[in-house]
């Protein structure tokens, strides 16, 4: 039997005396801990995914290193001129 817990008090309403105070629409089973699954996802290939994504942004830190040295003298340079 499905029951509503009440915030605070411990205590729980059945599904009867909920439906009597509340609308249809804002009723829900209470939250029982756990991720959803949703149909139709793997989980080899969501870690496939995600190690691909890691791998895409190592390649995107990896190219953009040799523009540091730039960055760090237009940094430097704007830092000067800022402050007198």
């Amino acid at each position: 039997m499905a029951a509503l817990a009440i915030a605070g008090s411990g205590r729980t309403l059945s599904r009867a005396a909920c439906s009597a105070l509340l609308p249809a629409s804002i009723l829900v089973d209470p939250y029982r801990g756990g991720m959803a699954r949703v149909a139709g996802r793997n989980l080899a290939m969501s870690w496939f995914a995600g190690i691909v994504c890691a791998g895409v942004i190592g390649a995107l830190v990896w190219l953009s290193l040799p523009i540091l040295p730039a960055l760090a003298e237009f940094a430097g340079t704007a830092l000067r001129n800022a402050l007198p």
